[in-house]
C-alpha cells in the first residue's frame, strides 16, 4: 500500500486528498478529506504542512497520521478475513477520523498506545 496526500490544482484554500495505491490488486483509490489548508502552507514533497509546530498544523498533521493508521488497520483486518477492502468502507474510515469520531480501541493495540 502506498499513501499519498496531495492538494488539487484549483483554488487557494484546498481540501487535502488521499491517493491510495494497492500494488497487490493493481487498484488506485482517491479520496477527498474534509481537512483544509492553504496551498502556500502545504509541502508537496513531505505531503504535510510546512510548519507542524503551529497548533492548527500540528493537529492537522496528527489527523493525517490517524487517517493513515486507521485505513491501514482496516485494510489489514479485511485481508485477514480474505476480503477485498471496499472503497465505501475506506471512505467512511477517513470521514470518521476527519470529524474526530473516536472508536473504542482495544487496550493492547498500537493505536491505543499512540494516544
Amino acid at each position: 500500500m502506498t499513501f499519498n496526500f496531495f492538494l488539487p490544482d484549483n483554488g487557494d484554500l484546498k481540501n487535502i486528498h488521499l491517493s491510495l495505491i494497492d500494488q497487490s490488486q493493481n487498484k488506485k483509490y482517491t479520496f477527498r478529506t474534509s481537512l483544509r489548508i492553504k496551498a502556500d502552507q502545504w509541502d508537496d514533497k513531505k505531503q504535510r504542512p510546512f510548519n507542524i509546530y503551529l497548533k492548527k498544523y500540528k493537529k492537522l498533521n496528527r489527523q493525517l497520521d490517524k487517517i493513515k493508521l486507521q485505513v491501514t488497520e482496516h485494510i489489514v483486518s479485511q485481508r485477514d478475513l480474505h476480503k477485498i477492502p471496499l472503497q465505501r468502507e475506506l471512505s467512511k474510515e477517513i470521514k470518521d477520523v476527519c470529524i474526530n469520531k473516536e472508536k473504542q480501541l482495544p487496550e493492547n493495540s498500537l493505536l491505543f498506545f499512540m494516544e
